[in-house]
Parts: C-alpha cells; sequence; structure tokens
C-alpha cells in the first residue's frame, strides 16, 4: 500500500499548505516521500519535491526552492510527464524573474513553452481519438437504428399484404360464390377497406426511396403520397363499379334461380290446387 500512504501524505501535505501551515506540510510532503520512491510513483513524486519547493518559497528558503524544483523538473524530464515538467518550468521562471535574472528565466519559459504546446498537441489528438470514437458509436447507432427500421418496415409490408390479401380472397370468394347474395353496401365498405390497405402497402414500400429522392423533406413526400392517392382513387371506381357490376348480374341469377325452383315446388305440390 506504499502507493496510496504517499498519496494520502501527500494530499495532507497540500491541504496543510492550502491553510498556510507550512512546517506542517512540509513534514508530510517529507514523509511521502520514502513510500512514494517505494512504490516506483515518479511522476508524485515530481509533484511532490514541487509542492516542497512552493513551501520553501513561503519559508523564503531560496536555495531548498531551488534544490527541489530542480529535482521536480529533473525527474518529470527523465520520466516524460509532460504536464510535470511544464509545471516545474513554469515555477521555475516566476522564480528567476523575480530574482532579476532574465536569462534562466528565458531559458525556463523556453521549456514550459515546449512542453505546454506538446500538452496541448497531446490534448488535441485525444480530442480527435475522442471525436473518431463518438463518431463510431454515431455510426453504430444508425446502423442499428436502420436495421431496426427495416425490419419494422418488412413486418409492416407482411402485415400491409395480408390485409390486402386477406380483402381480395374475401371480395373473389363473393364473387364466385353461386349461393350468396351481398348486398351494394358491403362491396364499398371492403372496396375502401381495400384502397387504404393498397395505399398503405405502397407507402410502406416506396417510403425509404422517397427519403432519398426528396431529402427528407415532407412537403415533397406529401405531394407524392397525394399524386398516388390521386391515381390509386379513380381505379378504386372503376374495380367497385366493376365488381357491383358483376355482384348485381350474380344475384339476379340467383334470385332468379330461386323464383324458379320456388315455382317449381309450388306447382309440383297437390296441396295448392
Amino acid at each position: 500500500y506504499s502507493r496510496i500512504v504517499g498519496s494520502s501524505l501527500n494530499r495532507l501535505g497540500i491541504i496543510h499548505f492550502e491553510r498556510g501551515q507550512n512546517n506542517s506540510a512540509l513534514e508530510h510532503f517529507m514523509l511521502s516521500i520514502p513510500t512514494t520512491i517505494e512504490a516506483k510513483n515518479n511522476i508524485q513524486l515530481s509533484r511532490t519535491f514541487l509542492n516542497i519547493a512552493k513551501v520553501f518559497e513561503n519559508l523564503m528558503q531560496n536555495d531548498s526552492l531551488l534544490f527541489y524544483s530542480k529535482k521536480s523538473l529533473f525527474l518529470a524530464k527523465d520520466g516524460g510527464f509532460t504536464k510535470e515538467v511544464r509545471d516545474a518550468g513554469r515555477f521555475l521562471t516566476t522564480y528567476y524573474r523575480k530574482i532579476n535574472k532574465p536569462d534562466s528565466a528565458f531559458w525556463y519559459l523556453d521549456l514550459t513553452k515546449i512542453a505546454n504546446d506538446s500538452l496541448f498537441s497531446m490534448q488535441k489528438q485525444r480530442q480527435l481519438q475522442s471525436l473518431g470514437f463518438d463518431e463510431k458509436l454515431r455510426q453504430q447507432e444508425i446502423a442499428t437504428t436502420e436495421l431496426k427500421n427495416k425490419e419494422e418496415r418488412k413486418r409492416n409490408l407482411q402485415y400491409a399484404a395480408i390485409v390486402v390479401g386477406l380483402i381480395s380472397f374475401i371480395i373473389l370468394f363473393f364473387l364466385l360464390s353461386r349461393s350468396i347474395i351481398v348486398k351494394e353496401k358491403f362491396i364499398k365498405f371492403f372496396g375502401i377497406v381495400g384502397l387504404l390497405a393498397v395505399f398503405e402497402f405502397i407507402n410502406l414500400y416506396i417510403h425509404p426511396y422517397l427519403d432519398k429522392w426528396t431529402n427528407h423533406s415532407p412537403f415533397w413526400m406529401l405531394a407524392i403520397l397525394i399524386c398516388i392517392g390521386a391515381l390509386l382513387v379513380p381505379l378504386h371506381h372503376k374495380l367497385e363499379k366493376w365488381i357491383t357490376k358483376i355482384m348485381v348480374e350474380k344475384n339476379k341469377k340467383i334470385r332468379l334461380a330461386a323464383a324458379k325452383k320456388t315455382i317449381a315446388t309450388l306447382e309440383g305440390d297437390p296441396l295448392q290446387s
């Protein structure tokens, strides 16, 4: 648990430092060093050295300040810890500016700028990776949604086809039946239901193509569907008229046959005479 102990002691040191308790902060930072070294947590060790340097800055012990801040910078550079290099370089730049040593301040400022640019580049790279990952997830979600919509459309097409087939079967059954008399209202009702079913079937079938052709424009999609409806309605009327005519002729034949049968039955019945 040396990593946890070292991090905990360092955190306690930060709390004391923020409260202005420099001696307590320094004590906790120093205590954290052996366990942090034992855990081989060099990035935490670099941060601890910089925290110690900040405490010595408050205590105005410049030699110790330089010693620990440079140790922090060296450890960060050796480990390739870009953020820690930037923080230590920024601290040393500020210090040398205060003591009026522009050459040293410029050297550490240049080092800080390089580290900062590197951090910015890494951040942009992570953002691009994140965007790429998000885009990949979005494409997967789109593909999943399209697959679901395709399956649902296929199922709805099957339902519509079943309805159209069932209505067609009922009408054909009544047309071909030789004993069932069907009223005109019945034919009109089934004709309207059949028209709606056919329109819905056509709508379901061409909907994906309409989306593509009209670029998801509701106006043009509605206009095309209205045109399809305008073509179906006259066709429906002609078909309904034709079926009604056939049904009327069939009904007449059924009634005539029934009447002839009744007359024949009455003529052959001796009780009627």
